[in-house]
């Protein structure tokens, strides 16, 4: 159970990070092509 809720936890954190990497990659990309 222990274990089973550590992945758990794990993984949103997991997908947190990658939700933050994507969104933090839209808007640099947005504000590249503004100064270009």
């Amino acid at each position: 159970m222990k274990m089973r809720t550590l992945m758990t936890a794990l993984s949103v954190g997991v997908a947190a990070l990658m939700a933050g990497g994507a969104g933090f990659a839209q808007e640099y990309t947005f504000k590249l092509h503004h100064l270009l």
